[in-house]
């Protein structure tokens, strides 16, 4: 908020007129950055905000004091800034947030995984199922050193990373993580087919050899999209 006003001309008049002032705030919204945060709470109050200024009156004078409208003019630039920052904060958390394949911090094996894919997929909850099935897939890969055992990785990560060194799978591991991502952050449902191809990825992943150029055995992972 401190660059909101110190972004202010040092041109313009310590006490600006009512027209004047209005004027100021609107070259300030023209700007990138509050274009970027419409429609929103600076959107909604646009037009609160310019009655406001069509209000600032002296009795019979039509002209407003001009303490008052820089006062106005203050308490408006500092209210936008707030909500600009506010705004800002929010994009950058969602941007922020890792959509990563462990999220719960628990240990767990990639033995326990399919144990619990297996179990879901029995029931018919297919989207446990295909949670907890490309779960056991990461931890295969790590559990072999294909990759390193990092945490917070996102599903993607994971993908390409382990199709670095297994350039057969390279495909269907982003494949994978796509409908991983689907479903446990899209909520997107899933069925047996979605949960057939991951299984299967796991399968050909536990089978495959590092090396150069790899050794995956052969195989393609299509689910219905």
């Amino acid at each position: 908020m401190i660059g909101l006003l110190a972004s202010v001309p040092a041109s313009v008049p310590v006490q600006p007129g009512r027209e004047a002032a209005q004027d100021l705030l609107l070259d300030e919204l023209a700007k990138q950055e509050y274009q970027e945060a419409r429609p929103g709470l600076i959107s909604r109050c646009l037009d609160w905000l310019f009655d406001q200024f069509n209000r600032i009156d002296v009795s019979g004078g039509g002209s407003a004091r001009p303490w008052v409208t820089a006062a106005v003019l203050i308490v408006v630039l500092l209210v936008l800034g707030l909500a600009l920052w506010l705004a800002g904060g929010l994009r950058r958390t969602a941007r922020g947030e890792k959509q990563v394949v462990l999220d719960d911090g628990s240990l767990t094996t990639a033995a326990q995984q399919r144990a619990d894919a297996e179990r879901a997929a029995a029931a018919g909850e297919w989207e446990v199922a295909v949670v907890a099935r490309f779960r056991a897939v990461a931890l295969s890969l790590e559990e072999r050193a294909v990759i390193a055992a990092l945490p917070g990785r996102t599903a993607h990560e994971v993908a390409v990373t382990g199709g670095e060194s297994l350039p057969d799978l390279a495909r269907d591991l982003v494949a994978a993580a796509d409908v991983f991502d689907r479903v446990r952050y899209g909520h997107r449902p899933a069925g047996e087919a979605e949960y057939a191809a991951v299984r299967d990825l796991d399968d050909r992943v536990g089978r495959a050899r590092v090396g150069v150029g790899g050794s995956a055995v052969a195989g393609g992972f299509e689910v219905p999209v």
